[in-house]
């Protein structure tokens, strides 16, 4: 599996757990982070994280890659605004684009 290949899924699946947020994570994700609060700000960091990485790997999809950074900005904002159903439906999409994909 390439470099690519793996941060891709690292991103994916950040991304997809990002429909938990901010206040519906895991209990134990919760016992690890301390707060729900935490998880979710721990969460957000992880996919930009995981997004800047994947980003200096992208070279064909350059496009896409813009998309989906203004895309993960306005989900989180949803979040933080407290407009959690907009936020999934965000980040819902977001995974939807077949982030494997990607070159």
């Amino acid at each position: 599996m390439s470099k690519l290949s793996e941060k891709l899924l690292d991103l994916s699946g950040s991304v997809l757990s990002s429909i938990y947020a901010p206040d519906s994570y895991s209990d134990l994700l919760v016992e690890i982070w301390g707060t729900m609060e935490m998880a979710y700000q721990q969460n957000k960091e992880t996919v930009f994280e995981n997004f800047e990485e994947v980003k200096s790997l992208i070279k064909r999809d350059a496009d896409t890659v813009l998309l989906i950074e203004e895309r993960l900005m306005e989900g989180f904002n949803a979040f933080d605004r407290g407009d959690k159903e907009l936020g999934r439906k965000i980040m819902l999409g977001i995974y939807a684009m077949q982030l494997g994909n990607l070159r």
